[in-house]
């Protein structure tokens, strides 16, 4: 988790948001660390939402309201991720 903060937090100080931050969009290197694809919904903060605007069951609130590039909706993935994460690999 800290790899993929370290990579959001990069995106967010060059002024942009992922957007559709799941599972799906993060390969993870021979190295063990993550590598973030996908981005097709990537823009600056502010702008309008084209034609990727999150993924159901993957971000805050509904679909139809998540129009404009925030780091908020990283940062909510982000979260959404850890818990997964958490609950799909149980400490033995």
């Amino acid at each position: 988790m800290a790899g993929l903060e370290s990579v959001i937090q990069h995106l967010h100080g060059l002024g942009w948001a992922h957007n559709d931050l799941i599972p799906a969009n993060i390969l993870v290197s021979e190295a063990g660390q993550p590598v973030l694809i996908d981005f097709g919904g990537c823009q600056k903060f502010g702008e309008r939402l084209k034609y990727i605007r999150g993924t159901k069951d993957w971000i805050e609130g509904k679909i139809e309201d998540y129009t404009t590039s925030e780091a908020q909706h990283d940062i909510f993935a982000l979260g959404k991720i850890k818990d997964w994460l958490d609950t799909s690999n149980p400490q033995v």
